[in-house]
């Protein structure tokens, strides 16, 4: 890209993160300012040093499960579909 492409991107970027990272967990790594792969190591580390537990988690079976609920619910992606599936999640024990 020329310089003026570069310059146009990180102005676009910059904007973007400001409205989108407040959205974010707090250990969430992945593309965000500030945050790397060795970060999000070091806080594994940590934790696995402070608990005396092991969670096993089917990522790839909870999107399955997101997406279901999404569905039934009527609603696409976005603050209202969160809200909705976040309160499933907290009510239920079957899921």
């Amino acid at each position: 890209p020329t310089v003026s492409d570069r310059i146009a991107q990180t102005v676009v970027r910059n904007i973007f993160e400001k409205q989108v990272e407040p959205f974010f967990h707090p250990d969430s790594y992945a593309y965000r300012a500030g945050k790397s792969a060795l970060d999000a190591i070091r806080t594994t580390r940590q934790r696995c040093w402070r608990f005396n537990w092991v969670l096993e988690f089917d990522i790839k079976g909870a999107f399955g499960v997101v997406e279901r609920l999404r569905n039934e619910l009527g609603v696409k992606s976005g603050p209202e579909a969160e809200d909705k599936i976040f309160k499933l999640f907290e009510t239920s024990n079957n899921l």
